[in-house]
């Protein structure tokens, strides 16, 4: 399938496409083989083909179908998110004074969030979920920030493989938008002549696009020094908690082995109790013979006192 590939609402088959990528991972190939099956049988031999040909998604492709599919609003936050700082850099482009850091730290925060509803979406199916999945995840989240909501490079919930960022050239609109044009005094307007040399135009835009390229690379440089703090923050964060689980383990271990020392303990004394009953009871078993042994004597002789008696 084409990654530019679109999604018109009227054909069914996008429909089941659609439920395909949603379905568990380990489901994918089978579902898609009878699919495409299924088509060929209804003579649609060449959507059976593009069917077909589907791969199955990498894990980190697939988790990010699953918010798409599951968790929606997490997703929405994420491209809204990327909407949001794309047009504030057209607008800084422009030559506006915007502020630029809430908007890069929602995006950031929209990246973790969708990074970890993915984690979360894996770990219920069973799928282990490593660090290194995690930024590849993440990886792919910064390139659906930067598309924003009009991905024309990739299809939403239907990701093979992991999507990389847009780069300069699928960033060129920016430059292209009538909002970049740069902003001149009605004194730069009367001193420009009315007539233009042919390659004064190519100059005069060879000089806008160098210069937008600048910003761009600027804000890039800016956006990777944020990422980088904001992953170091990250990474010291998950320090901290291992090592305080660390801790809380050692404390557990140690807790532990207390109880098992003082079970050990108990063991011995329910042991020993036990020999003390069972002596006890035996105890008890000799004195009880012992009486019925001394009863019986006693009503022998007062038998005997009777016979005397009698004579």
């Amino acid at each position: 399938m084409s990654p530019s590939a679109r999604r018109p609402p009227s054909d069914d088959l996008e429909g089941r496409l659609d439920r395909l990528f949603a379905l568990p991972l380990d489901r994918f190939v089978q579902e898609r083989n009878a699919l495409a099956a299924a088509l060929r049988k209804e003579g649609r031999d060449g959507d059976a083909s593009r069917v077909k040909a589907l791969t199955r998604p990498t894990l980190p492709a697939w988790a990010l179908n699953q918010v798409y599919w599951h968790a929606r609003r997490e997703y929405d936050r994420l491209t809204a998110a990327g909407d949001r700082l794309r047009e504030l850099q057209r607008q800084a482009l422009a030559g506006r004074k915007v502020a630029l850091d809430e908007p890069t730290r929602d995006r950031q925060e929209a990246i973790r969030g969708v990074v970890e509803r993915a984690a979360a979406l894996m770990s219920e199916a069973g799928q282990t979920v490593t660090e290194a999945t995690r930024q590849r995840i993440a990886a792919s989240a910064d390139a659906i920030a930067s598309y924003g909501s009009r991905p024309d490079a990739y299809v939403p919930g239907r990701l093979e493989r992991e999507l990389e960022p847009p780069g300069f050239a699928a960033l060129a609109d920016l430059a292209a938008s009538p909002g970049l044009r740069l902003i001149k005094s009605d004194r730069d307007e009367a001193r420009a002549p009315a007539a233009r040399k042919p390659d004064s135009k190519t100059a005069g835009g060879t000089r806008e696009e160098a210069k937008v390229r600048a910003a761009e690379a600027r804000e890039a440089e800016r956006q990777r020094r944020q990422a980088l703090k904001d992953a170091k923050q990250d990474r010291d964060a998950r320090e901290r908690a291992v090592e305080a689980a660390r801790r809380a383990e050692s404390a557990a271990s140690a807790r532990v082995a207390t109880l098992r020392r003082d079970a050990d303990a108990l063991r011995r004394q329910l042991s020993e109790a036990d020999d003390e009953v069972r002596r006890a009871e035996e105890d008890a078993a000799k004195a009880r013979r012992q009486l019925e042994a001394a009863q019986e004597e006693r009503r022998r002789a007062a038998e005997r006192i009777r016979e005397l008696g009698e004579e």
